[in-house]
């Protein structure tokens, strides 16, 4: 379990980014964290792997505090960071050489890596592969390319910080299957942080962040069915979820989680 305790943070001596803030990702759930930029919600990513340390609180993962540098690598080995941009995390020449880095750091065997990036490379569909360059791959392959290295470190948790910023419809959906394979498949517990309504439907929790404190928490049909409510959280309702609002009001049965076109079309054909 990742915990975040009572948890502040400031960078030097500017303002708060976070205050008060706590809760909780256990394996097996989706807990998306929104709120509007400048909210404080990729400060509570990097928190949440010791990248960077609370001002005040506590964050533990496991029992182990993120802070105390004898634990710190430990923790670092059980938390899997994706970031917006995979660029900034892809470090090897070859599609299995990225995949490989970090099993490679924790001192993983060279039969158990192959095993590992095989494995994650097929859970993500970039099987075969393997000998491609990472720079011909498309945006969304290369966010697959991320979690694949993640995957294969073999983490109990994983963080995205709004990993289909960079993505067209169709990468997004592919993407929403991964992260769900991860929670309702692998076991994993997911911190993910976005502010796109599709994605708070996955989830099992949304905690919305608003001035570095929590703004709302509760179930994604509360947030999504009440407009009034995402306004009042600086949350940007999505087209689909607009016209769903307005087919329920006219008595259709569309569920408040149908954000996409998809999901919106699967609930009236249903």
């Amino acid at each position: 379990m990742i915990e975040f305790c009572d948890v502040g943070f400031a960078y030097r001596d500017g303002p708060a980014v976070l205050s008060g803030v706590s809760l909780c990702i256990d394996a097996g759930r989706i807990v998306a964290v929104a709120g509007p930029n400048g909210s404080g919600k990729s400060t509570l990513a990097l928190l949440a792997d010791g990248l960077l340390a609370p001002t005040s609180g506590r964050v533990l993962v496991d029992g182990m505090d993120v802070a105390d540098e004898a634990t710190v690598w430990n923790v670092r080995a059980r938390v899997g960071l994706v970031f917006q941009n995979p660029d900034d995390q892809i470090v090897g020449s070859l599609v299995e050489e990225d995949t490989a880095f970090g099993p490679e750091n924790l001192g993983v065997s060279r039969d158990e890596i192959a095993r590992r990036v095989s494995e994650s490379l097929a859970a993500v569909g970039l099987g075969g592969l393997e000998r491609r360059e990472p720079h011909l791959l498309s945006e969304g392959q290369k966010q697959r390319l991320a979690v694949a290295g993640v995957l294969a470190m073999g983490v109990p948790y994983v963080v995205l910080d709004e990993p289909t910023a960079l993505l067209d419809p169709v990468g997004r959906r592919e993407f929403a299957s991964i992260l769900c394979g991860l929670a309702r498949d692998d076991r994993r517990g997911v911190l993910l942080v976005t502010h796109r309504p599709s994605e708070i439907a996955l989830a099992d929790e949304v905690v919305v962040l608003g001035g570095g404190t929590i703004a709302w928490r509760g179930e994604p049909a509360s947030l999504l069915a009440d407009t009034s409510l995402m306004a009042s959280l600086d949350l940007a309702e999505s087209p689909a979820g607009a016209l769903a609002a307005l087919l329920r009001a006219r008595g259709r049965a569309v569920p408040s989680t149908a954000q996409d076109a998809e999901s919106l079309v699967n609930a009236l054909w249903a």
